[in-house]
């Protein structure tokens, strides 16, 4: 499944946030540092989206190993560029996230709830297919 595509695009019909997303103009930041905005961004919404599967759909697309993988990026991620973590949508919810679990996370926002029963939809489709 190509869940990196997903996240990586920006989704302009996501529903308004509690929090209001910052928005980051290109020229305010450097090329690599556009990088690290859309690798926190992907990996939030991943966390995010994974973290209602487990704990709201009672099921999984992923590993364990790959949460956890995953979570320690973002953690290393939002400590080692705390100044464009602050610019990324979510950042509230994900300020002080020490990756040890999602269950406190946003889980009932529409658009988690949405896209996880999307993803959990197509890997259905997928199955009954015999497509691997």
């Amino acid at each position: 499944m190509k869940q990196r595509t997903l996240f990586a695009v920006a989704n302009k019909k996501e529903p308004k946030q509690k929090v209001k997303p910052v928005t980051v103009k290109t020229e305010q930041v450097q090329c690599s540092n556009m990088e690290v905005y859309e690798l926190i961004r992907q990996r939030r919404l991943q966390m995010l989206v994974h973290s209602c599967m487990y704990y709201r759909l009672n099921t999984s697309l992923i590993t364990d190993k790959q949460f956890d993988t995953w979570g320690r990026e973002l953690v290393k991620l939002q400590n080692d560029y705390p100044e464009i973590s602050r610019q990324v949508e979510w950042y509230k919810e994900f300020k002080d996230w020490d990756a040890t679990t999602g269950f406190h996370l946003p889980l009932t926002h529409p658009w988690v709830l949405s896209t996880a029963q999307m993803l959990l939809n197509i890997e259905e489709r997928r199955k009954e297919n015999g497509i691997q």
